[in-house]
Order: structure tokens, then C-alpha cells, then sequence
């Protein structure tokens, strides 16, 4: 675990750098500097050449991390690995682009409500072939458990770019078409950095070499590949649903809000996201040597300290949600987008619970997986169609929260059955009661006036008694491993 703590300790100081410039950058940059509607074509931008990415992919960042210990031999340029995948990767994208084309005018006619995200739509082939292999350069970095620079390029070094050109902006210095394609250029420059420090981290020969692919391991990489990939794009029009069927409906404006107000949500889940990178390929390590007891005690511990930390973050954003809208510019344009932070970051609570059960599940019974997948697409699509239309960006904060409890209400009830395992522990139970308990003493706090000195009094209030309580409870041994270690650094510098 030594090397999962350490690198998800920096990888998630690294993330909480990028959220707070995100932040920024969505509660003050975005709202004070685009309208509602420019908000949601940039959005829509991204979330379309994310999902068709995804397709792109064709379930090749699974394959990479589930297969590379075959073929890992520095001596033998890991036996043609790369240029396998990135072949594969090129194949997918032209066949993506192909398809998109052909139905080009029947995916625009979607949108006539949305003109501006026609008029862009071309800008889509490029955004998706540099957000294809950004993914593919940092999962290849993933492979050698280094994850902490590719998030630095990701929520930082992107998150500066994004404010500077925003900056441009605002001053007149650039017009609106120019902004967005910064924000594809963006992308590209965060490929390239994200190549050169993979190509340090480990040697991507070209080289084809065919020598390992055996009939027998062609039809395994194939059918694993199958599989993982449909799943990843069952996930990727989970991630995607709500962005497209808002702008088809309901147009950008409402697209825009409810990004302005996911963004916040997803503050709660980026611990799971700096813990997943690096714990991904350890537990497919493990999975592949039948280590089910290193994988239990990973899962077990990832999943209590994940949810630890996030339900402290859910404790102090909910808690200050009134603040949040008061301090954004055009912040009552905003606030119906209230509902999207309680509801989303609470199915985010959930997903925390999980902890890695969808990793098991698609490393070790990845054909189960795919039905899970299947599953969550399909409840997921469906229940935003039926509460969008009647709720708005209400409804689809709705209907997340019913996907996730559903879903990974079956995964969990499946993997304690088939793999005798449950992430569920005393120290998931006492953070979940603690933080209720934080919630009933939240109502007593009285109200500061300026919503600045509200927000500051009420986070150091509660995220003291919290990490207080959490420490003094003991609810997890490497958290508290870390406060002890910051503690004991901290009056050592004060005795010097």
C-alpha cells in the first residue's frame, strides 16, 4: 500500500490545486465572463468528443493496463505493446470519424435549438483525436504507477490555460471564436506534454512485434477488449447523457448551469479520481496472480478512506451552498442549480462506498461488468428522458442519484455473493454518522452576514471538529498515519 498512499497522497494535493483553480474558474472566471448559453456550447464541445473519443478508444486504456505485465520487457521494447495500441487507437478514431460523418446531418438535426453548437460542430474530429490519446499518454504513464505529473498537466497546467485565455476574453483581446478554439489547443498542448513525460517514464518503440500474439492470447485481448470496450462507452453516455439530452431539449443556457453546478458536485469525487489511477493497475496485478487477499484489503481501505475524505469536502460544500451563489456573478441565474450539488455529490457518496467494485468487476469478471455496464446506460438514459423534461436540471440530478444507488446497489449485492467481498466497514459507518452529526450542528451556526466570513467560520468550524473527530475515532489507520506525520512535521519546524 506504500506506494498507492504516497502517490495518491500527491496526486490528490495536485487535484485540490486544480479543483481550487477550477473553482474559480467556474464560480467567479466562467459566469462573469460567458453567458449561460457560451457556457454550454464549450461544455457540449467536450462531453461530445469525449463520448465519441470513447468510442475511438476501443477499450484500449483497459487493454493497456490488463495486458501490459505480458508484454512488459524494457529489453525487448515491450514486445511491440505500443505500437499495437496506438494502432489501435488510429484504426478507432477514422472508423468514429467515418460513422460521424456519414450521420452528420442527422446527429446536428438533434440540436436545432442550439445553433451555436452547430456552427462548431467540425471542431469536434480535432477535439476528439487530442482528448483520444490525452487519455492513452496518461494511462501509459499509469503503467509505471506514476500518475502525480499527468495530473499536475491535467487540473492544473490545463486549468491556468483555460483562465488565461478567458482573461483574453474579457479584455477584448480575442473574440468568442477564437476562445473556443483555444480551448481545443488546449487539449493538444496537454497531449504533447503528457507524450514527453510518458516517453521519459518508459520507452514507446513502434516496432511491430507480433511474437507473444498467439492465436489463443489474440482471441483473449480481442474478446477482453470487446467487452471493456462497450462498457467504457456505456460509461461514457452515462457521463454524457445529461449534457446532450439538456442540449437538445432545453437548450445551452440550461446545458450551462447545470455544468456550472456539476463542476461543484464533482469537487466530492476527485479523491476516487487520484486514488483510482494509481490503484488500477496494482489490483489488476493482483487480480492476474490470484492475490484475492491483497485485493480485498485494497479495496477495503481505498474505499473507507475515499469516502472519508469526500464526505468531509460533501460537509462543507452542501453547508455552504446559500455562500456559493451569493459571491458567483450572476449567481441568481445560477441557484436553481442548488439541488444538482445536494443530489449529485450524494450519489458521488455512494460511488465513494464502492469503492474499486467496478475495477474488480472489470478485470475479474469483466463479462459481468459488461452487463452491469449495459445496465447503468440503459437506467441511466432512460430516467433522464422521463425527469428532464419535467424537472429540468433538477431532474437530472435526479435521475443520477437513482442510477447510481441502483446500480451499485447491484454490483455490491453480485460481488458479495460471487466474490465474498463487501467494502462495507465500521469506519465507512462512522464517517457516514459523523457527518450527519456535523450537518445537525451546521443549523446552529449563526449566520455571519457577509457570505465570505459565513463560509470561512463555518468550514473551520466543521472541518476541524471533523478531522479532530476522525483522528480521535481512529476511523483509518493511513489518515491517521498522515495527520500524525504532518503533525509531527509541523512542530518540529516550530522548534527549529
Amino acid at each position: 500500500m506504500g506506494i498507492i498512499i504516497r502517490q495518491s497522497f500527491k496526486a490528490t494535493i495536485v487535484n485540490y490545486i486544480g479543483m481550487l483553480l477550477g473553482a474559480f474558474n467556474v464560480v467567479f472566471l466562467f459566469p462573469l465572463v460567458l453567458t449561460s448559453t457560451q457556457i454550454g456550447l464549450l461544455g457540449l464541445l467536450i462531453d461530445v468528443a469525449l463520448l465519441f473519443s470513447s468510442f475511438a478508444q476501443l477499450g484500449v486504456s483497459f487493454t493497456m493496463v490488463k495486458f501490459f505485465p505480458y508484454f512488459k520487457d524494457a529489453g525487448k521494447k515491450h514486445n511491440g505493446f505500443f505500437f499495437l495500441t496506438i494502432a489501435q487507437s488510429l484504426i478507432g478514431f477514422f472508423i468514429t470519424a467515418l460513422i460521424v460523418l456519414i450521420f452528420r446531418d442527422e446527429i446536428v438535426s438533434k440540436y436545432s435549438n442550439s445553433p451555436l453548437f452547430i456552427e462548431y460542430f467540425n471542431w469536434i474530429f480535432p477535439l476528439t483525436f487530442f482528448t483520444l490519446f490525452l487519455i492513452y499518454f496518461e494511462t501509459v504513464s499509469s503503467l509505471t504507477n506514476r500518475i502525480v505529473i499527468p495530473k499536475l498537466i491535467r487540473e492544473v497546467m490545463m486549468r491556468v490555460l483555460v483562465i488565461s485565455s478567458l482573461i483574453l476574453f474579457y479584455f477584448d483581446l480575442i473574440e468568442f471564436h477564437l476562445l473556443v478554439v483555444l480551448q481545443i489547443g488546449i487539449y493538444l498542448i496537454a497531449l504533447v506534454a503528457n507524450f514527453l513525460y510518458a516517453r521519459k517514464r518508459i520507452e514507446i518503440s513502434l516496432k511491430p512485434d507480433f511474437r507473444l500474439i498467439t492465436k489463443s492470447f489474440r482471441r483473449e485481448i480481442a474478446l477482453f477488449t470487446t467487452y471493456t470496450g462497450i462498457s467504457t462507452w456505456c460509461g461514457i453516455i452515462v457521463a454524457s447523457v445529461v449534457s446532450l439530452v439538456l442540449g437538445s431539449q432545453e437548450g445551452l443556457s440550461s446545458n450551462g448551469i447545470w455544468r456550472i453546478t456539476l463542476f461543484v458536485a464533482l469537487f466530492i469525487d476527485s479523491p476516487h479520481r487520484a486514488i483510482i489511477s494509481v490503484t488500477t493497475p496494482i489490483l489488476a496485478e493482483s487480480l492476474s496472480n490470484k492475490d484475492f487477499v491483497k485485493v480485498k484489503d485494497i479495496a477495503t481501505r481505498t474505499s473507507a478512506i475515499q469516502f472519508l475524505i469526500s464526505s468531509l469536502i460533501y460537509l462543507l460544500v452542501v453547508s455552504n451552498i446559500d455562500n456559493l451563489f451569493s459571491v458567483m456573478p450572476n449567481g441568481e441565474e445560477y441557484r436553481i442549480g442548488g439541488s444538482v450539488i445536494i443530489l449529485v455529490g450524494a450519489a458521488k457518496l455512494v460511488e465513494m462506498i464502492s469503492g474499486l467494485n467496478s475495477s474488480i468487476l472489470t478485470f475479474k469478471y469483466f463479462r459481468f461488468g459488461l452487463f452491469f455496464s449495459i445496465v447503468v446506460a440503459l437506467v441511466s438514459v432512460s430516467t433522464n428522458l422521463y425527469f428532464i423534461p419535467r424537472f429540468s436540471i433538477t431532474g437530472a440530478a435526479i435521475a443520477t442519484l437513482l442510477t447510481t444507488v441502483v446500480v451499485h446497489g447491484i454490483m455490491h449485492l453480485f460481488l458479495a455473493w460471487r466474490f465474498k467481498f463487501t467494502p462495507l466497514n465500521k469506519g465507512i459507518l462512522h464517517t457516514l454518522f459523523l457527518m450527519l452529526a456535523l450537518f445537525g450542528l451546521n443549523w446552529f451556526i449563526p449566520q455571519m452576514g457577509h457570505p465570505i466570513i459565513d463560509t470561512a467560520l463555518r468550514c473551520l468550524i466543521l472541518g476541524m471538529l471533523y478531522i479532530s473527530l476522525v483522528y480521535r475515532l481512529k476511523i483509518s489507520k493511513e489518515i491517521n498515519e498522515q495527520i500524525s506525520n504532518l503533525l509531527e512535521t509541523v512542530i518540529s519546524k516550530f522548534r527549529k
